[in-house]
């Protein structure tokens, strides 16, 4: 059996770029793990089984020494502040006791070091696991890990009693009996492929008599409950942060698209599940991230569904008599009083004792619906929505895919004003489908920033004396702006470039009045010598091949 397990490995050890740098180290860890089992199976539990259950526990003095073990235990652990351990000991003690002296031959009396031994590992699973919830108590979280086990000791005690019945009945009935086997693949199958791919020679067949299965409510009802599994093998690792990136219209400028950033950064921050949100609009200095000003990045930082400590591990809080939190103030704080972003979590005094904090509203129960409160907080207009990823997350699929989305249609076209055509009209049609969330569907506005184009005047410019060259040189010096020298500052070179103030660049009025001087002395406005044309163009131009 571990044989087989490690071999299932092996394809895992072929795995090349991010997957295989992920998932090796994990196969080769769990084959070394298997091994260690295997050799400590052979060769070290028979030993200790030997020296445990090797003595005779019907002899007198045996069974003073075991249970004077469990009580010297169960006090140890109780003095140590390990409760759960000190009571199961000096509870299996008091049962075993109660068997010793007893002198019925029920069951029940035998079962009852049974069942403290089952009422424990209940009772630690409950606390470890707490499967209904922190926030519920423990007394009800044990209560289900109890209905549970009883549930499955309960069936295997009946298959056992009933096993001879049961194994007639499959024996005479192997075709209804092979036919749960059989289910369970097919549903096992559904769920993996989906429901079209395992049942297409059905629905071929059908094709081909002309009667279209497929249409049917059935066929659809069952092909949309078992779509099957996406093949996407990465899985998605909890990062605890998202990557919202939206984009404005090309033709915003930097201080819209500035006030924008900062309002997306104070709207998502009033939301209580986050902690932190920095956001930044285009690209830093270098060739190497070619964003325009109208693509933003936020990343937003949430917080833990319950406060945690300094290990990572969930915290509780001191409470008084009604439920609610005592500060370090003296005040006292219901859970929702507290979910306010400027509320300071160091306010509250941990207690072993105490009651958890969530940090979640009762409406949020998933990443996935902090994420909805994100993407309704940054609802603006003018603004694109964006899909949920994160930091990490979002790097591995720009650099597989070339888009910032898990999923995306690249157009090919002859001419830019094309191209965002047919992917206005896409992205109308995307959102119709009924598995996509129409939020998250838009095209990249590629055409609409705004251009100004100075057309020289060729024989403006000759009449002064002028060449193209003199007015190319002037407007770029004005409006690029040219480096005249360099600062030095430490090891650092700094370049100095003049050019006109903004004030006077981003005004196509201020921008005629620049003079151009002429080789005679004379100073001519730029408005006479250029024709200044508005025009619509690309932000940005993409292609690949």
């Amino acid at each position: 059996a571990v044989s087989t397990t490690i071999i299932s490995f092996i394809p895992v050890f072929t795995m090349e770029a991010a997957e295989g740098k992920l998932f090796r180290p994990l196969a080769f860890t769990k084959s070394f793990a298997l091994l260690a089992a295997v050799l400590v199976a052979l060769f070290i539990l028979p030993t200790f089984i030997q020296l445990i259950f090797g003595v005779d526990g019907r002899k007198r003095w045996t069974r003073i020494i075991m249970r004077s073990l469990m009580v010297v235990g169960g006090i140890a652990a109780l003095v140590f502040g390990n409760i759960w351990a000190g009571v199961s000991l000096l509870a299996l003690y008091a049962a075993h006791s109660v068997v010793d002296r007893s002198k019925s031959e029920s069951a029940v009396v035998k079962a009852l070091p049974f069942a403290v031994i089952v009422i424990s590992v209940a009772w630690l699973l409950a606390e470890l696991w707490r499967p209904l919830g922190v926030d519920r108590s423990l007394i009800v979280n044990f209560l289900f890990v109890g209905a549970w086990i009883g549930l499955i000791l309960g069936l295997f005690q009946a298959i056992q009693h009933y096993y001879e019945r049961i194994l007639r009945w499959c024996l005479d009935h192997k075709l209804a009996f092979l036919s749960i086997p059989i289910a369970i693949v097919l549903f096992g199958a559904m769920i993996w492929v989906g429901f079209d791919r395992v049942f297409s020679p059905l629905s071929n067949g059908a094709n081909a008599v002309g009667w279209n299965i497929e249409s049917t409510r059935p066929w659809s009802n069952l092909a949309h409950a078992f779509p099957g599994v996406g093949k996407e093998f990465m899985p998605a690792l909890d990062e605890g942060s998202f990557l919202l990136m939206p984009t404005s219209m090309p033709h915003a400028g930097v201080e819209q698209n500035h006030r924008v950033v900062q309002q997306l950064d104070m709207r998502v921050s009033a939301i209580p599940e986050v902690a932190m949100v920095v956001g930044k609009m285009g690209r830093a200095e270098t060739a190497l991230d070619p964003a325009p000003i109208s693509m933003y990045e936020n990343i937003i930082n949430y917080r833990p569904e319950f406060e945690v400590n300094e290990k990572g591990h969930r915290q509780a809080f001191k409470v008084d008599r009604n439920e609610r939190f005592i500060l370090t103030t003296g005040d006292t704080l219901t859970q929702e009083e507290a979910l306010t972003p400027t509320f300071d979590r160091n306010t509250l005094i941990p207690a072993d004792r105490g009651r958890y904090f969530r940090n979640w509203r009762a409406h949020i129960n998933t990443t996935s619906d902090i994420w909805e409160e994100v993407v309704q907080a940054t609802d603006l207009p003018g603004v694109t929505s964006a899909p949920k990823l994160q930091p990490i997350e979002t790097r591995l699929v720009m650099l597989q895919t070339g888009m910032r989305a898990p999923m995306g249609i690249k157009v090919f076209g002859p001419d830019l004003p094309t191209i965002e055509a047919f992917g206005r009209e896409l992205e109308a049609i995307l959102k119709e489908v009924p598995s996509v969330k129409a939020e998250a569907v838009f095209a990249d506005r590629i055409v609409g920033k705004p251009y100004l184009h100075l057309r020289i005047d060729r024989e403006a410019i000759g009449r002064f004396g002028l060449t193209v060259e003199d007015m190319q040189r002037t407007i770029e010096t004005a409006i690029g702006g040219m480096v005249n020298t360099t600062t030095v500052e430490g090891r650092e070179r700094y370049p100095v470039r003049v050019r006109y103030p903004r004030e006077l660049r981003d005004d196509p009025d201020q921008l005629q009045r620049i003079l151009v001087p002429t080789p005679t002395g004379v100073q001519v406005p730029l408005g006479e010598l250029v024709n200044v044309e508005y025009e619509r163009g690309p932000q940005m131009i993409k292609s690949e091949d």
